[in-house]
């Protein structure tokens, strides 16, 4: 079985570092590229085209977060791409776009892990909290 190729695009170092922390813990064969802006994303996208995954912050100094997220699922469809988030009001519309899931900045590391695994295993992650408004 090969790795799983992961993209963490976060301009917060603390966090990007969680998350790619988070990932090592969830799967033992990971290979996982961060990018802080845009042109790393973009640059990193177009030399390993074999990205399982990707999380993605939204709110990236200098772009549009939405606009990124559609030129990422445009590119390739079968990319697991899951928006990391503190906007909990764009859920719906990352979702429109091509998300297989949302995550907001306050879940607790057990809900990132167990949401990860729902989206690993082909399902799509909605945090509990929007389900029941």
């Amino acid at each position: 079985m090969s790795a799983i190729k992961i993209l963490v695009i976060e301009d917060d170092a603390l966090l990007r570092e969680a998350l790619c922390d988070a990932l090592r813990e969830l799967q033992r064969e990971v290979i996982i590229f961060e990018a802080s802006d845009r042109s790393e994303a973009t640059r990193i996208v177009e030399q390993h085209a074999e990205i399982n995954l990707i999380l993605l912050d939204l709110e990236l100094p200098g772009t549009d977060g939405f606009d990124l997220l559609n030129e990422l699922c445009t590119r390739d469809p079968s990319v697991a791409l899951v928006v990391v988030s503190a906007r909990q009001d764009s859920i719906r519309r990352a979702l429109n776009l091509g998300a297989r899931g949302f995550i907001p900045k306050s879940a607790s590391l057990k809900v990132i892990l167990s949401a990860l695994q729902l989206i690993f295993n082909g399902g799509i992650h909605i945090p509990p909290e929007v389900l029941s408004r």
